[in-house]
């Protein structure tokens, strides 16, 4: 049974032996959240009152704090390492894509060279060509226009310029010789003029055909 002593306003029962307890005193007494929850107060704590100086549930709760203070350095150190392999490996794939793109830069300027190398060669050639025209009569002309070359100082070749000098051809052996005399039309006055000139001409340039791939595949082998 509960009493109520209004003098006092603690409420009472009796018990078993009929004895009036407090009810007060059956509630767990529970200290402050936060009274050794800062671990920066543990060890002024541990040495205003010493280990020996606190009851066991402050020492459970000074342990707590300590255990929870642990595992968080746990978890920090945990992604401090996870954060320095990723950084590690974003490293690693920095460097690999610099060697990539240095490596792509050497075949990009190693191509930008041999093109610049090629384009100077043709220059060259065009010139050489545009000097032996101003210099020489060509074969003849074909139903488009083209003219055709033969020079004695590019031996072996036969030359064939396209309308306004834009482009160069070359037959340079006698089965390419015979293909093109073959189509040439005799009904045109253009073609059937060049193909009697490359008539006369054939037994000479044929010569100097086989000459020419002969020089080649002899400069091939040394």
């Amino acid at each position: 049974a509960v009493v109520s002593t209004q003098s006092t306003g603690v409420e009472s029962e009796k018990n078993g032996n009929g004895f009036i307890e407090s009810a007060s005193k059956k509630q767990k007494i529970t200290p402050p959240q936060n009274q050794y929850g800062d671990f920066e107060d543990i060890f002024e704590i541990l040495d205003d009152k010493g280990w020996s100086g606190l009851d066991m549930g402050d020492r459970v709760r000074v342990l707590r704090v300590l255990c929870d203070r642990a595992t968080e350095t746990m978890v920090v150190r945990s992604r401090v390492e996870e954060f320095i392999g990723v950084t590690k490996e974003l490293k690693k794939e920095e460097r690999e894509q610099a060697l990539k793109n240095k490596k792509l830069e050497k075949e990009v300027g190693d191509d930008k060279k041999e093109a610049a190398q090629k384009q100077k060669q043709q220059e060259s050639l065009d010139l050489e060509l545009s000097k032996h025209v101003a210099k020489h009569i060509p074969l003849g002309y074909d139903r488009h226009k083209n003219r055709y070359w033969y020079w004695q100082k590019l031996p072996g070749r036969i030359m064939v310029e396209t309308v306004g000098g834009k482009h160069w051809f070359v037959y340079s052996t006698s089965e390419e010789l015979a293909e093109l005399i073959n189509w040439l039309d005799e009904r045109g006055q253009r073609e059937k003029a060049l193909k009697e000139t490359l008539q006369k001409k054939k037994v000479k340039i044929v010569n100097a055909m086989e000459k020419r791939a002969h020089d080649i595949q002899k400069a091939l082998q040394l």
